[in-house]
């Protein structure tokens, strides 16, 4: 938590400078939204009035930074935004792989400098997804109109077929690859077909043609 130092050293014209290189703001920020959403607070896209209000008074007794209502809305547009352009990206792709590790598209160089023609800020999605997905998919979806939401790739998925899992207590703890190639034998999408393995274990997801 900030201390009221920090927060002082901050002030200009007798207002608080919104800053946010601390993730930890953020993810503040995306939490207490979660639990105002979950509380009846947004009743559309949109939070209401003690939506806001809530969330002020929780973002300043949670991190010591007095940001004010408009500052912290400027921030929750950064977001959507930001996960609406990553969930465009991912959307209807296909003929591409998944890094679980990075939660993002794996794909070649050649790939991404044709998709960079068309936006050129998708590039920053080439080597990591946005932090904070799991939060960010809570705060908008519904709020983005996209067939993604049917489907989330970044949610954790048994391998593709020709590699298997090592379980230590019931818990996957390495994944042993039988061909490499194979992870690049799915496509984007919101298809879900059954994993040859007996029934009790996953599905496998794969992103739909």
């Amino acid at each position: 938590m900030a201390s009221k130092k920090d927060v002082k050293s901050l002030e200009k014209d007798g207002k608080v400078v919104a800053k946010w290189g601390d993730d930890s703001k953020t993810e503040n920020l995306l939490k207490i939204c979660i639990e105002e959403i979950e509380a009846g607070n947004r009743p559309t896209t949109h939070f209401s009035k003690e939506g806001w209000k809530n969330i002020t008074e929780k973002f300043q007794k949670k991190t010591g930074y007095a940001y004010d209502r408009t500052q912290l809305k400027n921030r929750w547009d950064t977001l959507k935004r930001e996960f609406s352009s990553f969930v465009k990206l991912v959307d209807k792709q296909t003929g591409v792989g998944w890094d679980h590790e990075k939660k993002t598209i794996m794909a070649d160089d050649d790939w991404w400098a044709e998709k960079s023609k068309e936006d050129p800020d998708i590039l920053k999605w080439k080597h990591e997804g946005p932090k904070f997905i799991d939060f960010l998919d809570k705060c908008f979806k519904g709020a983005i109109a996209t067939r993604f939401a049917l489907y989330k790739p970044y949610e954790e998925q048994l391998p593709c077929e020709g590699s298997e899992s090592v379980f230590e207590d019931g818990r996957e703890n390495k994944t042993v690859t039988k061909d490499e190639g194979d992870a690049y034998n799915f496509d984007v999408g919101n298809e879900v077909q059954p994993n040859p393995t007996p029934s009790s274990s996953k599905k496998r997801k794969v992103l739909g043609k």
